[in-house]
């Protein structure tokens, strides 16, 4: 990605989360959740 002009990189950290994200299920879907609103926009928006 280095030699890919416009990538931005973006992580968050699920605190306490293993491999398979035990537990943090809903933390993890929460935060896909907002990362796909942001760069595709809010489903709302989109039925419009």
């Amino acid at each position: 990605m280095k030699t890919q002009r416009g990538i931005q990189l973006e992580h968050q950290i699920a605190e306490g989360a293993n491999h398979f994200f035990d537990g943090k299920v809903e933390e993890l879907m929460t935060t896909v959740d907002t990362y796909l609103d942001k760069r595709l926009g809010k489903r709302e928006e989109q039925a419009a």
